[in-house]
């Protein structure tokens, strides 16, 4: 009993210190628990601050809204721009704060200053409600800003700037940080009155008198101009030259000192001030030793100019490659297929859907704008169209023909547009807008020239390879390989030849490569609203798409027409009398019209013009209606008629291409017409997908009589159309 007793003490008193001991483990492992987790956030020491710091905001940019009141508040506040501030131009003028300054705000864009780029990330941005400017039969009018309205801008801009210690040569203008596509807060905006407020700038009146005498003197040439607007801050091209992208630079500087005049131009104010402004130690200015209104380049520079070679030198290989695989998309497919036993149906449907690049291009085009040159699009499609062409003259053989041919085709087409998106924009930046009306001419010439090579002989010439081959696939193929050929010697040629214009860089180039993606996407959706924020955008788009109602369909059921037997209503013509009737005489006078208008508008311009030419486009449709119902057997009565046609289509059409030149003008002007040609190929597409069942249908006769009614709406919508008096019109 006492032993076990004993022991039983012995282990209650083991057992004890056990469990007191790991009861205090326990207690210290809970304790030091509570004291890792126990941080506050709301204790955090704020007592001692580095002095090394500033604050993130180093800029704050002005702008106009170019709206009213309502439509700018619910576009900064609902869609993916934004503003920090909006200022009402109320009579009591209110300010909103739509977004946190310590947030960013979308209201530069593609922007930059100094070293400075994407402004966005380190601007706080105001926005001024103004309607900005109209366009006028005398030139655009900018809207002035009421007294009240620069008083609580004025007001609230140097709220900001005292917080933010913002420097005065960081408040800037929209069209300063951005010159190349925005010009607001425009002319009328008091940058005058942000001096003598002491926000930004000014130069000394005294010193601008006495450097003008100088200036007035001995100008200062390109090159000097170029450097100064760089080292004030503007991103600004270092060419040489006076091009467009200099003027433009020029154009803000003069809207922000001197909006009195604002051309663009270099001129003894203009210098004098911006030589004041960026005074640090006497500068010299290069002699200007040209004649006025000349530009001076180095030795270097002059060497280069080499390069830019004359539009004759290019513009009609251009016009002619260019042409080629639209005619083999658009023209030859249907002859193909044709001689390879496909429905008329089915021809007119998927060789319609063709267009479709065509129509969507838009989506991808503002790509060109933002990736590399305009030259080097042209290039690499024109590689790529050849290469594709000899893949489709191997498609042929395969047993599922139909469909891998039209895959293939599907690629010219994509790789087409996406060249004439290139190219259109080239041809604006490689050509003094005087030189565009006249080489429209050229440029129609030779794209109808390709017609005849690429797509009336080897129409003429298709019965004798078939007599040679023994099959169509054979003789197609030929053809391709022959045209495959072609384009890539043409490519390889415009290696040398194509031009380097000084303004043909990327908005990647200009704003030096910092921009991030969001940017770019940004910038990307920016052409589209650009673009559909034109005046009268909607008279326009119409005018686009049911221009050609009549001849989207005619233009997919001609060539049948023509080749069909005379039995079914065609004119029962062989490959080679087509080609000789529609592709060689036919596009011949096509041509001759072409240049016709295209001299005639440079001469009397579009707005005399554009009334006879559209009739022109026109009404010669009746030559169409004539043959469905007279079925002449005389190949000579035959191509006499296709001969009025396409004369009076030419003519007329040189007008169309004018006025789609119009519409996208403006600084984005290649994707712009890039829009438009899209629009332009939707009104192609669509109808023509189903003129061959409205063919079936109605009869050829009754089908051609439909053609010609569907001409209305385009004599309609051309009365809408409002054209500047001079416009296209060559100056003397």
């Amino acid at each position: 009993m006492i032993n076990t007793s004993t022991s039983s003490t012995q282990f209650s008193k083991s057992s004890t210190r056990s469990i007191l001991l790991m009861s205090m483990l326990a207690l210290s492992s809970l304790l030091s628990g509570c004291v890792s987790t126990g941080f506050n956030l709301n204790q955090i020491d704020t007592r001692i601050s580095a002095k090394a710091q500033e604050s993130r905001v180093r800029f704050l940019i002005l702008h106009y809204t170019a709206l009213d009141h309502d439509k700018s508040l619910k576009v900064l506040s609902e869609q993916a721009v934004s503003a920090h501030y909006l200022v009402s131009n109320e009579e009591k003028p209110r300010a909103y704060q739509l977004v946190d300054e310590n947030k960013m705000a979308y209201h530069a864009g593609l922007s930059s200053w100094k070293s400075y780029t994407a402004l966005n990330a380190s601007s706080i941005g105001i926005e001024i409600v103004n309607t900005g400017f109209e366009e006028t039969p005398e030139g655009r009018r900018y809207f002035a800003f009421p007294q009240q309205q620069i008083d609580a801008v004025i007001m609230l801009a140097k709220d900001i700037v005292a917080r933010h210690q913002i420097k005065p040569e960081f408040v800037l203008g929209h069209s300063d940080i951005a010159p190349q596509r925005k010009s607001d807060p425009g002319p009328y905006f008091p940058w005058k009155r942000f001096a003598e407020a002491g926000l930004i700038l000014w130069p000394d009146e005294q010193q601008v008198a006495q450097q003008k005498l100088v200036f007035e003197a001995q100008l200062p040439d390109v090159v000097w101009m170029q450097k100064k607007l760089a080292e004030f801050g503007y991103a600004t091209p270092q060419t040489g030259k006076l091009d467009q992208e200099t003027k433009n630079v020029i154009t803000a500087f003069q809207m922000r000192y001197r909006p009195t005049l604002f051309d663009g131009n270099i001129d003894a104010e203009t210098a004098a001030m911006l030589e004041v402004l960026t005074r640090k130690a006497p500068a010299s200015p290069a002699p200007n030793k040209t004649n006025a209104g000349d530009e001076t380049m180095s030795a270097a520079q002059s060497l280069n100019s080499t390069n830019q070679r004359h539009g004759l030198w290019w513009v009609p290989t251009l016009a002619f490659l260019g042409a080629i695989p639209f005619i083999v998309a658009q023209s030859l497919s249907s002859v193909l297929y044709k001689n390879l036993g496909v429905s008329n149906s089915e021809i007119t449907f998927y060789t319609s859907l063709l267009y479709l690049p065509w129509v969507i291009k838009p989506l991808w085009s503002p790509l060109v704008d933002i990736f590399k040159t305009k030259r080097f699009w042209v290039i690499l499609t024109q590689m790529v169209i050849g290469a594709s062409l000899f893949a489709l003259s191997l498609s042929l053989h395969t047993s599922h023909f139909f469909f891998i041919s039209l895959a293939v085709l599907w690629l010219i087409a994509f790789a087409s547009s996406t060249h004439d998106v290139a190219a259109d924009g080239f041809y604006m930046l490689g050509l003094a807008s005087s030189e565009r009306a006249s080489f429209i001419g050229v440029r129609s010439m030779f794209y109808r020239i390709a017609n005849i090579i690429g797509g009336g002989i080897p129409t003429l010439a298709s019965d004798s390879l078939f007599a040679y081959t023994g099959n169509w696939a054979s003789t197609w193929a030929i053809v391709f390989q022959v045209l495959a050929f072609i384009l890539i010697a043409l490519a390889l040629y415009h290696l040398w030849a194509l031009p380097k214009p000084a303004d043909d860089k990327s908005i990647l180039e200009v704003h030096g490569k910092q921009v991030s993606v969001a940017e770019v996407v940004r910038e990307f959706f920016a052409t589209f609203r650009a673009f559909f924020s034109k005046k009268d955008i909607g008279i326009a788009l119409a005018f686009i798409l049911l221009f050609r109602l009549g001849e989207s369909q005619a233009l997919k059921v001609v060539s049948l027409f023509m080749l069909d037997p005379r039995d079914k209503g065609g004119l029962g013509l062989s490959n080679h009398d087509f080609g000789l009737a529609y592709s060689i005489v036919g596009i011949g006078f096509l041509t001759l019209g072409g240049l016709l208008g295209g001299w005639l508008i440079s001469r009397f311009g579009l707005r005399k013009m554009l009334w006879p030419m559209m009739a022109a486009v026109h009404l010669p449709n009746l030559a169409f209606l004539f043959l469905a119902y007279a079925q002449p057997e005389s190949l000579m009565v035959i191509s006499a008629a296709l001969a009025v046609e396409q004369f009076g289509y030419g003519f007329g059409f040189t007008a169309f291409l004018m006025v789609l030149m119009m519409i996208a003008d403006g600084p984005l002007k290649t994707s712009h017409y890039a829009l438009c040609t899209g629009f332009m190929a939707a009104g192609m597409m669509i109808p023509g997908m189903f003129s061959g069942k409205l063919s079936t249908f109605f009869g050829y006769p009754h089908f051609f009589l439909w053609v010609c009614l569907c001409t209305i709406p385009g004599f309609l919508l051309t009365a809408w159309i409002k054209v500047d008096t001079d416009y296209g019109k060559k100056s003397a």
